[in-house]
């Protein structure tokens, strides 16, 4: 920015005025001089001086011309008259021409020779002191003048800071005097700074506060700032003048400002008085901190211009700050107020001279030292005063804490508490005497010489307790211990650490509660409580208890009704054959039922007691589930209902589980949905996703009420609920169910049906087999079940149990004499002698005479049980199949028998299948009774009839004669519509009954038919279908013609 925007110029005239020189020692020549910016800093003195640019220099008409921040060169120009008048008597005189502005970047003053050459004069940052025309801080050249003579000067100014140019022309004797007055001045106010800087680190050095280090620091960078602007002292400053130059003025006025804003942060103490001022405070340390660094991207004249800016912000924000503070009451900040008006006036005058807001004069360029000289002072005597303050808060604080103390010694003395004063080591350094009492000491005395063992009784764990200590500060907990003399004592006690004013732990101090009488006050209430609560659970047991039975009657008696009612009309008299069999169903049929139940009571007592356990093998997925859908098939149809499963992804074909367990959750929930449908259907969605089963069964029924939702999966007394199915005896299957799907990681949940009826959600958890397949639906053999649905329509009694020849002896033990009979009856349908033990003491006898085939050992037996017999025999070197008999299924029971040798666990009621097929598996089969048949086509064939007597055919076998033609009928269907699976599966059941009725030439012929259908050979298979259709019909006939006979 040009200079003479700021300043009053007008354009030199052709001839200098020049000035004229008489006794004065002081002669200011700025409003006599001429000035010519240089813009391109590269006009020489020949240039300058000649006529081409005499007209380019124009007269400065300002007393101090303050030219600002530039970087353009400026030449001066004036001329001296020293005229030969009074009082000038002296040929010649010796002036000192001055620029009061200190450490000029380039000051070189050319005077005119006579041969019109100029003798050149540098007085600036070049030349050392020592090399200057005169040793001083400003430019000062030395100038004689002669009588009558004019002398023409031309003075080059070059800086890159601020330029102020106060031109004057002093006397030998002005120039001295004038000299002395300054150093003077300087010299006080630099000497003041660096005793107030000596002073304060001192002081920091003694109390250690922080607030005088940044008090020092700041007072060194005004300090500094101050020496390098005003220039006086950088003569003795050194090798620091040297590094730390004037073109660091803007890292050093941000430093001062740094450090000035942790003073005052520390001097008022926002951080803990005044949180909002603080904060501000800590904006105004980060703008401060960017700035340091952003000075290294910006040039100088910017850099002044933002300093200026923030330095203004932050010195008013500073007085704001001290302003609140003092009218918060704080007596530091009254002081800091005045010092900073100061400081802040001082720096802001200066600031807006140096950016020619404000003219430059001896007041504006000495604002800034004066204003941080007064700061100084007066923020000395504050501190000074903090101090005072300090010492005075100190003398209180003793008088106060010995005040404190006598009165701590009184109630230490007298307190009810126990007190005492531990060292880390264990050692007690002091007590009190409740301390005494309440450890069964008789002295205080006493309890410091066994100290280590009232510490040991105190800090019961206490490494553990000793490190809450340290880590918490505290520590409490509650002890008993035993006193002298007998009895013990309960004692709350509570500790913690105490602390040197340099945080360091010097001992432990704690005092203890006698809380014995209130230990056994509760204790007492604790005991009547937990009586009261013993009586509530007894008396609620029993009422369970009574619940429970009272259910359980109910349960047990609806089926046990029928069977006795039943039972006795069989004894009454004769009934036709179609009566009879239904009644004998229905004991059956209840009788199974009556079964479920009791093996559901047995459940809930192992699930209760926690003695129940599931398997983990292999489960056939499609079977199992084939096996549910064809069991209701049958009592849906039965009932009028549909009933359906379905896939809703696929399923592995085997997972890892308990096979009985998983069908008796689905059979019990579904038996749930089929009794309480009276229409409609009943539909099976079974999922699998993430190791996890998923079956939802919904039905159409009466659902269940709101009121009866909450206790569906309870065991309550179903006489007394409202609901349905409460009324109908549904309070077993679904508690069972739900806790066996629990055990397996799953559940049983219930919801309403959208519209109707329920649904009921099923859950397990469950892993899929290793090399398992995938499956997406059952079996097809629907056709199939209708058949046999449409057979089961005229009775609902299960297919006959084949009944196999067998040869041996087997030894029954069983101390009941009905199941004897029963099981004894069974077994000699094989042909298989039975030997009966009462016990297991006469089981023993019998093996020890006598080497049976094969041992049936009940294992609840009187004299001896069943394990004990088994582990006798076995000692005895009894080394055939051993089977225990046994109503509890449990893994601990099947464990326990296997564990003593046997060959394992057969149910109680008799499974016929089971048995039979054990005893298969270890006797021989009898030669066969059926004598050899006519393999010709046309000769007479061997019937039914005539191998088993009327008289003496199984039920079922008449059925399946009966049924010959409807069989026929629905295999001709299924050829017709080639579904060769399902007749696959129709040839399959067709053999096994024709094996039972000893048909051999149907049970070959349909053996044939279901190898060509398994291998997929049309050309066989339609070779043995017309044979086994003929075979059929054969029998048929066969049979009306010999029940004619008979």
């Amino acid at each position: 920015m040009c200079w003479f925007v700021f300043l009053g110029l007008s354009s030199s005239s052709l001839a200098d005025a020049p000035v004229r020189l008489f006794t004065k020692d002081r002669l200011p020549l700025n409003l006599h001089m001429y000035v010519l910016e240089d813009k391109t800093n590269g006009l020489s003195i020949d240039q300058v001086s000649s006529s081409a640019y005499d007209e380019l220099f124009v007269k400065n008409e300002v007393a101090l011309p303050n030219l600002g921040i530039t970087t353009h060169t400026f030449w001066i120009r004036a001329t001296l008259l020293y005229p030969a008048t009074y009082p000038n008597v002296q040929p010649h005189k010796r002036w000192y021409l001055e620029v009061e502005k200190s450490l000029l970047n380039v000051a070189e003053l050319y005077v005119p020779e006579l041969d019109g050459a100029f003798q050149v004069s540098s007085s600036d940052l070049r030349i050392q002191w020592e090399q200057r025309p005169v040793s001083h801080i400003y430019s000062v050249f030395p100038i004689i003048t002669y009588l009558d003579e004019e002398l023409t000067f031309y003075l080059k100014i070059e800086n890159k800071t601020s330029l102020r140019i106060p031109l004057v022309l002093w006397s030998q004797e002005g120039f001295a005097a004038k000299v002395a007055i300054e150093e003077f001045i300087y010299g006080t106010f630099f000497g003041g700074m660096l005793i107030m800087m000596i002073y304060n680190l001192f002081v920091y050095s003694s109390v250690k506060d922080v607030g005088y280090l940044y008090y020092v620091m700041y007072l060194s960078g005004v300090t500094y700032f101050e020496m390098l602007e005003v220039g006086h002292g950088s003569i003795h400053a050194g090798e620091i003048f040297q590094v730390v130059g004037k073109e660091f003025i803007p890292f050093i006025v941000l430093f001062s400002l740094f450090s000035g804003i942790l003073f005052a942060r520390t001097f008022l103490e926002t951080h803990r008085l005044y949180k909002k001022i603080d904060t501000i405070f800590l904006l105004l340390l980060g703008a401060v901190s960017v700035s340091l660094f952003s000075n290294f991207l910006i040039n100088f004249k910017d850099s002044v211009v933002w300093i200026t800016t923030i330095s203004s912000v932050v010195l008013c924000y500073m007085l704001i700050a001290s302003a609140y503070a003092w009218s918060k009451g704080s007596v530091n900040a009254k002081f800091f107020f005045f010092a900073w008006n100061f400081n802040c006036f001082g720096f802001i005058i200066y600031s807006l001279m140096v950016n020619q807001i404000l003219p430059s004069n001896t007041f504006t360029i000495m604002s800034a030292p004066l204003g941080v000289f007064f700061e100084a002072v007066i923020l000395s005597f504050a501190l000074a005063n903090r101090i005072k303050m300090a010492q005075k808060s100190a003398l209180d604080s003793d008088d106060e804490a010995m005040s404190n103390l006598s009165k701590y010694r009184s109630v230490f003395e007298n307190s009810q508490e126990g007190m005492y004063q531990m060292t880390l080591q264990g050692v007690i350094k002091n007590a009190n005497p409740s301390m005494a009492s309440i450890m069964g000491m008789k002295s205080v005395g006493e309890v410091v010489e066994n100290g280590n063992s009232v510490a040991a009784k105190l800090f019961d764990d206490g490494e553990k307790q000793l490190r809450i200590l340290l880590d918490k500060g505290e520590m409490i907990n509650e002890l008993k211990f035993s006193v002298r003399g007998g009895g013990s004592r309960w004692l709350h006690h509570r500790a913690h650490l105490s602390y040197t004013s340099e945080n360091d732990v010097i001992s432990i101090k704690g005092a203890v509660i006698d809380m014995t009488e209130i230990k056994e006050k509760e204790y007492a209430i604790k005991k009547g409580f937990r009586e009261r609560v013993d009586r509530n659970i007894a008396t609620a047991a029993a009422s369970e208890k009574s619940v429970f039975l009272s259910m359980m009657s109910h349960e047990i008696r609806t089926p046990l009704a029928a069977i006795i009612g039943y039972s006795e009309s069989l004894q009454e008299g004769v009934f036709d054959k179609s009566l009879k069999k239904e009644y004998i169903d229905t004991v059956m049929g209840n009788s199974q039922n009556l079964l479920k139940i009791i093996n559901n009571i047995l459940d809930i007592s192992k699930l209760e007691s926690g003695r129940f356990a599931v398997e983990n093998i292999d489960v056939d997925t499609g079977g199992l589930l084939l096996n549910i859908d064809c069991e209701f098939q049958k009592k849906s149809i039965q009932r009028g209902l549909h009933f359906n499963v379905e896939f809703a992804s696929r399923l592995p074909s085997k997972i890892e589980g308990d096979p009985t367990r998983i069908r008796q959750i689905i059979t019990n929930v579904c038996d749930n949905a089929v009794n309480f449908t009276t229409q409609g259907k009943v539909n099976v969605h079974v999922s699998w996703l993430n190791d996890s089963m998923s079956i939802v069964v919904v039905d159409t029924g009466v659902g269940v009420s709101d009121f009866a939702v909450r206790d569906l999966f309870e065991l309550r007394n179903n006489e007394d609920g409202l609901d349905e199915r409460c009324i109908k005896g549904a309070g077993l299957g679904l508690p069972v169910s739900r806790y066996l799907a629990r055990i397996m990681g799953g559940d049983v949940e219930y919801k309403k049906g959208k519209r109707e009826g329920s649904e009921f959600s099923i859950s397990f958890r469950a892993k899929k087999s290793d090399g398992a397949d995938w499956i997406d639906r059952l079996p097809d053999i629907n056709e199939i079940t209708s058949t046999v649905d449409k057979y089961n329509q005229k009775s609902t009694s299960k297919p006959t149990v084949p009944v196999p020849s067998l040869e041996g002896v087997v030894l029954l033990a069983e101390d009941n004499v009905v199941n004897q009979k029963l099981i004894k009856k069974l077994i000699e349908k094989t042909g298989v002698t039975v030997l009966l033990a009462n016990d297991g003491i006469e089981a023993c006898e019998c093996c020890d005479k006598r080497l049976p085939d094969v041992v049936l050992m009940d294992i609840n037996m009187p004299n001896r049980n069943g394990l004990e017999a088994t582990a006798y025999i076995r000692a005895q070197g009894y080394a055939r199949p051993i089977f225990a008999l046994t109503a509890e299924l449990g893994q601990k029971e099947v464990e326990d028998a296997i564990s003593v040798g046997c060959q394992g666990v057969l149910s109680k009621p008799i499974n016929k299948k089971e048995i039979y097929s054990m005893l298969e598996n270890h006797l021989l089969a009898s030669p066969p009774a059926i004598v050899s048949l006519n393999d010709e086509r046309g000769g007479d064939k061997t019937s039914v009839s005539e191998i088993h007597p009327p008289e003496k055919l199984n039920p079922e076998v008449n059925r399946f004669t009966d049924e010959l033609p409807q069989i026929e009928v629905f295999m001709r269907d299924l050829i017709e519509a080639k579904k060769w699976g399902r007749l696959r599966e129709l040839s399959d059941q067709i053999v096994e009954v024709a094996d039972q009725c000893s048909l051999l030439d149907l049970t070959t012929y349909c053996r044939c038919l279901s190898e060509a259908l398994i291998s997929d050979n049309e050309e066989d298979v339609n070779r043995w279908l017309p044979i086994v259709e003929t075979e059929l019909n054969l029998v048929a006939a066969s049979e009306k013609t010999n029940h004619k006979k008979a």
